[in-house]
């Protein structure tokens, strides 16, 4: 759901790609394709998952397994990163 989110706040302009130019300014231009190299996420709830962090595009089935609890009912909680490139002066 994370990812599909992502996608269509890049595909609405929402989102704006940075990239800094020649290492000294920082430019921003709405980005309408989804950079997946840029986004990364880490699993914070049921069973914290801190050395791992997995990015947009692998399948979740093998590093998901065991986490989920049926008898108490939790949520799967994520942390979403997204690397900026920008210098600031």
């Amino acid at each position: 759901i994370m990812e599909r989110l992502n996608f269509k706040l890049h595909r609405e302009g929402i989102v704006w790609e940075t990239r800094g130019a020649d290492g000294a300014i920082c430019y921003q231009w709405p980005e309408p394709i989804l950079p997946k190299s840029r986004y990364r996420y880490q699993m914070t709830n049921v069973i914290p998952d801190p050395l791992w962090c997995h990015p947009y595009t692998t399948t979740t089935a093998l590093w998901e397994m065991g986490h989920d609890n049926p008898v108490t009912g939790d949520n799967f909680g994520f942390v979403n990163f997204r690397k900026r490139n920008c210098v600031f002066l």
